[in-house]
């Protein structure tokens, strides 16, 4: 009679509320903890993964978003971006999570293409941690205009970013004086470095950079330089290269400069390039012209002497 009742009673568990219960416990355990787990591995496995986390990310993300954890700081690192937590005022850590990057041992950005992380960019900070802002400046080209810009950023972009670098008074050969730029492509590649020195990164970069190109523009004629201006960008960096300036620049701002363009001419340019073609065909015509008064002043000195010795000679014979 006891094993009759125990049966009824494993029966009435397994088919009734608890057997529900259990069976739905073990559902979630295998679509929410199971399936992300072989979901790293097995890459086909991933969208059923994130299928059935999207739920829970949406309402961690709102929770996020609300501030509602009582337990440490939780944060959402877009894409492409890194965010930088600071204890006591000071940074500590640097957060990059999403759009194919991650830290290395090194606190530098590195290509995690291949990596997966089932609730995207959804991190835990720890406890007592807050995202610091980071004060910046640089200058951009937005629609073909230079806009200076000085901003309180709380995620720094890790992507690709374009810094310009306006050269003013830099004298080409021939004594002509122009205002030019230089594009600067870099990216962030130590964040928490560069968090700490960000506001005075771009001054320093800018100097570096003009004095190389005031270097290089200073040996060079300007058709030279704006006819063939991926030559002249190959030898600005080259030249930044030689001189120790990009490693100064990874090593204390964290940054990585990838190329520098020098944009297509402007009218003032063109002018500039005008004005040093009518100062050769002057100084050309100089030299022609002083060359023909020298020729000029020989021939009349050849004559002289033809006639000196024409006179010489009638005076001996007679």
């Amino acid at each position: 009679m006891k094993d009759i009742n125990w049966r009824l009673m494993l029966l009435c568990c397994c088919g009734g509320p608890l057997g529900l219960l259990l069976g739905l416990l073990f559902f979630l355990a295998l679509v929410w903890i199971a399936l992300p787990l072989v979901a790293t591995k097995v890459t086909f496995l991933r969208p059923f993964a994130e299928l059935f986390l999207m739920p829970i990310f949406q309402l961690m993300k709102r929770w996020v978003e609300k501030e509602m954890f009582s337990w440490g700081r939780v944060i959402t690192v877009q894409e492409g971006t890194a965010v930088i937590g600071q204890r006591g005022g000071q940074a500590v850590k640097a957060f990059v999570r999403w759009g194919g990057h991650e830290l290395d041992s090194f606190g530098e950005v590195v290509d995690a293409t291949g990596t997966w992380y089932p609730l995207g960019g959804l991190t835990f900070m720890g406890f007592g941690v807050e995202p610091m802002i980071v004060s910046a400046r640089w200058v951009s080209r937005e629609n073909g205009k230079v806009v200076p810009r000085e901003e309180k950023l709380e995620a720094l972009v890790v992507t690709p970013l374009v810094n310009v670098i306006q050269v003013t008074a830099a004298e080409a050969t021939g004594g002509l004086v122009g205002d030019f730029e230089v594009d600067v492509h870099f990216r962030i590649i130590n964040p928490l470095q560069y968090a700490r020195v960000a506001y005075n990164a771009m001054k320093v970069i800018t100097s570096l950079v003009t004095t190389a190109f005031v270097t290089q523009i200073g040996r060079q004629n300007l058709r030279d330089i704006f006819g063939h201006q991926d030559e002249a960008s190959r030898a600005l960096m080259a030249m930044m290269e030689s001189s120790g300036s990009l490693q100064r620049i990874k090593q204390e701002f964290g940054l990585k400069i990838e190329r520098m363009v020098i944009p297509e001419i402007a009218p003032a340019d063109q002018n500039l390039i005008a004005a040093q073609a009518r100062a050769e065909l002057e100084a050309q015509a100089r030299v022609t012209s002083e060359e023909g008064r020298g020729r000029a002043w020989a021939a009349r000195l050849a004559a002289a002497a033809r006639g000196i010795r024409a006179a010489a000679r009638a005076v001996f014979r007679g």
